[in-house]
């Protein structure tokens, strides 16, 4: 039931998201290295990780090694994205 929950919950914060990251322009511009054709808000998986840890505090199973890990790949993907980094 928990995995379902979660789900819903990304399921309906994700299009929320996505408008909001646009109206901010806060979007991956098709361009260089891109292969889509309209601009994409890159935020899906901030919303993912957010449910994610928010569900692991509720549920009282917080490992901080996993919690680290996944939020520095988090922030370096969000960098990423708004700042195009190159590979090293």
């Amino acid at each position: 039931m928990m995995i379902l929950s979660a789900f819903l919950i990304v399921l309906a914060l994700i299009p929320l998201i996505c408008r909001l990251a646009t109206r901010a322009g806060f979007v991956d511009k098709p361009e260089g290295r891109k292969q889509h054709d309209s601009p994409v808000p890159p935020l899906g998986g901030a919303v993912i990780f957010t449910v994610f840890l928010a569900f692991m505090m509720m549920y009282g199973v917080l490992p901080w090694a996993i919690f680290t890990a996944r939020g520095l790949i988090l922030v370096v993907g969000i960098v990423d994205d708004a700042w195009e980094l190159n590979a090293k």
